[in-house]
């Protein structure tokens, strides 16, 4: 067990090291030269911040000559662009194909028709390819 006269000791050492008796003070051309470099740092910070603002609205504002890229869930295998319109059309390893409307700015997904089974020529296969041609001559 610990004894009494050791707890007194180590409390009169927490005690010793907590008061503040350092003779050390500030004087006042020191304490200007920290705020100086405080604002300093601070106007660093703000030319940094307004670089990278500015390098933020030149790529915003930077004209482009291409869409943005289609990310993809599933690997592409055909790929068909319309001869007038900007659409696109897009089969994946699945057997789906979607439609896309695309500019320079952005793609947009127009739908997609899902064909899971062997391309036999069957009736509901034709009703599904006469809708996706339906679809492709309501966006053009």
């Amino acid at each position: 067990m610990e004894n009494k006269e050791d707890v007194e000791i180590v409390e009169d050492i927490t005690l010793e090291t907590n008061n503040d008796s350092s003779d050390v003070s500030m004087t006042d051309s020191e304490s200007e030269e920290n705020h100086e470099s405080e604002e300093l740092e601070e106007d660093l910070y703000e030319e940094e911040e307004d670089e990278v603002i500015k390098a933020i609205r030149r790529a915003n504002n930077k004209k482009r000559d291409h869409p943005p890229p289609l990310i993809l869930d599933e690997d592409m295998t055909n790929l068909s662009f319309h001869p007038h319109a900007d659409v696109i059309a897009i089969s994946n390893i699945v057997e789906d194909v979607s439609l896309y409307k695309y500019s320079n700015e952005k793609n947009t997904l127009v739908g997609t028709l899902e064909l899971h089974e062997t391309w036999t020529w069957n009736s509901a296969k034709m009703e599904r390819y006469y809708f996706l041609c339906q679809l492709i001559r309501l966006l053009c």
